[in-house]
């Protein structure tokens, strides 16, 4: 897999792997973002915590990312009004502005230098024919008292017929602001993280704790486990893996564009381009199909190269990458309790797209429960 740019322009800290068997209140399988703000969150809790990763730690989905910290992803607030209801609609836009400024904040509060910037995200269309879609959703979205507005034109190369602009959105270097929380957490001695641990089988204890069996031939006891591994390893008759499918896209980041876009947009329409600025790089991704469906996917860059060079005039390609994101089939991530009679086995997946956002708000939401405190988004 070609690197991106998050991992080339970051100095990530290494970790041992798992040599001995461990007890611990919380263990957390996955070191990305929501793995490892949720050991960040729970540093003052008094449990003893153990953070494992198959791989190194944010080398992951985390590492592959645009970067978007954002609410307004698509339009999917109509479907959600329709499928949740106006309530849990609005506490879903409400979980993702709180991500957002707990990320700012807590930046903020360890003076991290990550790049971060507060800046409207914009989803477009450049046919007529989608009008009614957008003015149908911004109603939604004002309904949902979300901070947005109707526009007609944008600061890039080409014209749209309508943006939905969602204001104080905001893009980081999300690798950079994780090693700045992994710096934080070297202060604590009740957290412990551990690369390249494998969780391979979950087993159930007497005393309702859980073993997690790994490659490392070692286990890992814990009162609670949190899966925040991108694809749930153990499913115990949720059927998560009938609810969730995966998307690969593609991202490119080039230099001398002929402009620079102040803001970040994505287009509704397929294939989707999805723009960001990085300091002098500018990225595009897109191009979404199902996993194994291509068999080429050199000609999925090549779409991406091609629309920069359209439409930036540009044809200096730094980086390419691709990703996997889990997507769920009501738009709708799976976070919580990984059924109602599991008290103590918790999962974070079906991120859409947006894992920046809903990454943050798994950590959150995660923090609150392990805690035995109530939550709105539960």
């Amino acid at each position: 897999m070609k690197v991106p740019l998050w991992l080339d322009t970051t100095v990530v800290p290494s970790y041992h792997s798992l040599c001995e068997d461990l007890s611990v209140d919380v263990c957390i399988v996955g070191a990305g973002i929501t793995g490892i703000t949720l050991a960040y969150l729970l540093r003052d809790s008094g449990l003893k915590i153990a953070l494992i990763d198959s791989d190194q730690v944010i080398h992951g989905t985390t590492a592959y990312t645009t970067a978007k910290l954002t609410a307004g992803q698509g339009l999917i607030y109509q479907d959600l009004i329709q499928n949740v209801g106006y309530d849990g609609a609005k506490l879903y836009y409400e979980s993702q502005q709180e991500a957002i400024d707990f990320v700012a904040k807590t930046i903020h509060d360890l003076k991290i230098d990550c790049d971060f910037v507060r800046l409207p995200h914009y989803v477009f269309t450049q046919e007529a024919s989608n009008l009614s879609k957008f003015e149908a959703e911004y109603e939604a979205c004002r309904s949902l008292n979300m901070d947005c507005e109707l526009v007609e034109s944008l600061d890039l190369p080409f014209p749209i017929e309508k943006a939905i602009a969602f204001k104080n959105q905001a893009q980081f270097h999300p690798l950079k602001y994780l090693v700045g929380l992994l710096k934080a957490l070297a202060e604590y001695s009740n957290i412990s993280i551990y690369e390249h641990t494998t969780a391979c089988e979950m087993v159930f204890n007497e005393d309702q704790s859980s073993s997690i069996i790994t490659s490392n031939g070692y286990k890992v006891n814990a009162k609670r486990v949190v899966q925040a591994c991108h694809f749930p390893f153990y499913d115990d008759g949720s059927l998560l893996f009938s609810k969730i499918e995966m998307s690969h896209s593609y991202l490119i980041a080039v230099e001398n564009a002929s402009s620079l876009p102040h803001g970040m947009y994505i287009s509704y329409e397929s294939p989707t381009r999805s723009i960001r600025t990085y300091q002098n790089f500018l990225l595009i991704g897109g191009e979404n199909h199902r996993p194994g469906t291509v068999k080429d996917t050199n000609e999925n860059y090549e779409a991406l190269i091609n629309f920069a060079k359209e439409k930036f005039q540009t044809d200096a390609i730094s980086y390419e990458w691709s990703t996997q994101d889990v997507v769920s089939i009501d738009h709708m991530p799976y976070i919580g309790r990984l059924h109602k009679d599991c008290l103590n086995q918790f999962v974070a997946t079906g991120y859409c797209k947006w894992g920046m956002s809903n990454g943050t708000a798994a950590a959150l939401l995660l923090n609150q429960l392990i805690r035995g405190m109530d939550s709105p988004y539960t």
